[in-house]
């Protein structure tokens, strides 16, 4: 029964994600106040690295924290080519070849949560 319950976490962890993504991932997401806890700074955009060390604490003890552990990062400059708030269509062929990509990427990974594949949080 206890594993049960974990695979429903992780599966409540990739949601977390999910809800409202243009957010940075170190805000709190959903009921609980989830917020992901971060290894270190490679995760984080260019412009939060500097103040790295404050996201950690920054949403206090009444959030939820989901540990994240240090992986490398695969090879996603193809799709990071699209700017994150540009538009995306299958319609276009480069778009096709980004999609194309990520997806080989998502199944080649054994299990898609947080704690196992981290690099999804620089999407």
């Amino acid at each position: 029964m206890a594993s049960q319950q974990k695979q429903t976490t992780n599966q409540q962890d990739v949601l977390y994600l999910l809800e409202r993504p243009t957010e940075p991932f170190f805000f709190p997401k959903g009921d609980k106040k989830a917020v992901f806890d971060i290894p270190n700074n490679d995760y984080l955009v260019e412009r939060f690295r500097p103040v790295a060390d404050d996201l950690t604490t920054r949403f206090g003890e009444d959030s939820v924290k989901i540990p994240v552990r240090a992986v490398t990062v695969p090879d996603i400059s193809l799709p990071m080519q699209l700017g994150r708030r540009e538009n995306f269509s299958l319609f276009l062929p480069r778009h096709r070849e980004m999609a194309a990509r990520l997806i080989d990427i998502f199944l080649s990974k054994k299990f898609l949560s947080p704690q196992s594949s981290p690099w999804i949080l620089t999407l």
